[in-house]
């Protein structure tokens, strides 16, 4: 009987093998590396507007000067981000949660909008249904103020940036029994080249009124793995807040599998 040897590649399949093969590498890495490229990108935005954020709502915070447009100290003056207390010797906050976005085209901020509230679901959602942005709006004082410290402070990308701020009012100011102590974190901070869709649903200061929102996160809100939003743009998000845990191991919010939003009624 006879064997016959099995017959290898020639050099000339080997050479097409290998040119396939470059070839599809040449199509499929540089994809991967700009996915790579713009994740950090986009991160790093936000991470630097997060430093900058935590300083001037501090600095917001300390210094003597009225940000509602009239000196006030009603508690419930609407949903005004912060009223002047001249006993409490400086600005103080009124809602839990403050949303603020902006944007920047040529290194300069073209505009900021903010809404307060103590849901941070319908502080987000309020700012995202793009109804604020005027001068007659309650925060425009406040707003104005924004505007010019971070354009003097922050020298960031071109895009679209969001920040979430909490207040913690749980101490009591000793002389007069203000609540707030002016302490401000923020929660987290986005960033990225296209403005989030705006918000159509529902819109309120309670848990109820913002059912509406859960479906709009799912769809606009919610991250992949790839460091894009589930609308397929790529978003950045700084936090110091952990959404969840997966795998045993904590999970931030901009990761994938969570959102860019607190959890209702938060």
């Amino acid at each position: 009987m006879k064997l016959h040897r099995k017959k290898g590649f020639t050099l000339m399949e080997l050479v097409v093998v290998l040119a396939i093969i470059a070839a599809m590498s040449a199509i499929i890495l540089p994809s991967f590396v700009g996915i790579d490229d713009n994740k950090n990108r986009v991160t790093d935005g936000a991470r630097d507007y997060y430093t900058a954020v935590q300083h001037l709502m501090s600095k917001f915070a300390r210094v003597e000067r009225d940000y509602t447009g009239a000196h006030e100290t009603d508690t419930d003056a609407g949903n005004k981000v912060m009223i002047y207390d001249k006993n409490f010797g400086g600005n103080r906050p009124i809602k839990d949660y403050v949303f603020i976005a902006m944007e920047v085209k040529d290194t300069k901020i073209l505009w900021v909008d903010a809404y307060a509230s103590d849901s941070s679901d319908a502080a987000e959602a309020q700012v995202l249904s793009r109804q604020h942005r005027s001068d007659l709006d309650q925060n425009h004082a406040f707003v104005e103020a924004y505007h010019e410290e971070m354009d003097a402070l922050f020298d960031g990308q071109d895009g679209f940036y969001y920040a979430l701020i909490h207040y913690d009012d749980s101490l009591q100011d000793a002389l007069n029994g203000t609540p707030g102590n002016n302490l401000v974190k923020v929660v987290m901070t986005g960033y990225g080249d296209h403005e989030l869709p705006m918000y159509t649903g529902a819109l309120g200061d309670d848990e109820a009124a913002m059912l509406p929102f859960i479906q709009y996160s799912l769809d606009n809100l919610h991250f992949t793995e790839m460091g894009r939003l589930a609308n397929g743009n790529f978003f950045g998000v700084q936090s110091s807040e952990v959404a969840g845990i997966k795998d045993g191991v904590n999970t931030y919010y901009g990761e994938g599998g969570t959102y860019f939003r607190l959890n209702i009624g938060a």
